[in-house]
């Protein structure tokens, strides 16, 4: 979770971000039995609503829009709810760091054998967001025998967590983004490969952002995978993995696809901004379908002081991934 204002992607930091808590959370994975953990979620979910102001309330702001304005007691359940969700995201995810196994069944809405067949053949960016488990899509393509999974990342503003996070990232194929001002050529490089890639698409940094309406909001996002897209001839595939507890059942789902080509006309931003808006709408249903799992700490609608220009001839803006 972060909060931090940059100056373009609003990012939250706060006090419990450093390697000493990250210490004690691995601590109580590693030694607390699962349905106690689970147990206990709740407790903890329920801490840091408390502990992280500026959090809470924008995560209730941000519900608000999302999922329709409603009276104080629900407005704290369901941000308690999500807070709550966030905290077990964050514990599956590190049980699959740690090497141990998925215990929950997976299924998949949208994968068909021709969308298989074409990320086969050519390749794509998986567009993804800060939505239920989106850290479990390499372990993903893995399993079902895609092409080499690549995450662009953005190194954490913490030097001491980007530390700490390095020894459960070194079994994956990570471009940077933030590190090298040619981390949008190597990215483009994989691509061509017939790679995938795992880009963010509701975190902005640098230069590159586009207003688009969502949730009937206008909502800043980065302009990097559709010109990836667009340069490189990969499809956009949108892909979000989310925890389903119907049935008295615990699933993860992965919504993938359909794939979204990007056009090439003489007017660049013009095809940019009408593959952005398709990849937003698709985006905008799983968050209004998900709200309780969608881990946006910062007022996601608010608009910035300054939009940043965006250069004619600007080089792929980076994309940005956190944890």
């Amino acid at each position: 979770m972060s909060n931090a204002p940059s100056s373009t992607a609003l990012s939250l930091q706060h006090r419990y971000e450093g390697p000493f808590y990250r210490r004690i959370m691995l601590g109580g994975i590693k030694h607390i039995p699962a349905w106690l953990q689970r147990l206990t979620m709740p407790f903890w979910g329920g801490l840091f609503y408390v502990l992280i102001k500026k959090a809470r309330q924008a995560i209730q702001r941000n519900l608000a829009v999302v999922a329709g304005a409603v009276g104080p007691w629900e407005t704290h359940r369901r941000a308690l709810a999500l807070f709550r969700n966030y905290a077990q995201m964050l514990t599956d995810s590190y049980k699959i760091h740690m090497g141990r196994p998925l215990t929950m069944e997976v299924e998949s809405v949208g994968r068909t054998p021709e969308l298989v067949a074409l990320i086969r053949e050519r390749g794509g960016i998986m567009a993804t967001g800060h939505l239920g488990m989106w850290q479990v899509g390499p372990f993903l393509a893995e399993w079902r025998e895609l092409p080499p999974f690549y995450m662009a990342r953005a190194e954490e503003p913490n030097p001491l967590v980007q530390q700490w996070e390095q020894r459960f990232r070194d079994r994956f194929r990570i471009i940077y983004t933030t590190g090298s001002p040619f981390s949008a050529l190597e990215i483009a490089k994989v691509l061509r490969e017939g790679s995938l890639v795992g880009m963010q698409i509701d975190r902005v940094l640098g230069d590159g952002v586009l207003t688009v309406p969502m949730c009937g909001r206008p909502a800043r996002f980065p302009m990097g995978p559709a010109l990836l897209s667009r340069v490189t001839g990969a499809p956009l595939i949108p892909s979000f993995f989310v925890i389903d507890e119907s049935g008295g059942r615990r699933r993860l789902i992965h919504h993938v696809g359909p794939a979204i080509f990007v056009e090439k006309t003489r007017d660049r931003d013009a095809d940019v901004r009408r593959a952005t808006e398709s990849l937003v709408a698709v985006y905008e249903q799983i968050v209004r379908r998900y709200p309780t799992q969608w881990y946006q700490f910062f007022e996601f609608f608010a608009p910035p002081e300054v939009e940043p220009a965006v250069p004619a001839h600007s080089p792929v803006p980076q994309a940005h991934t956190e944890g």
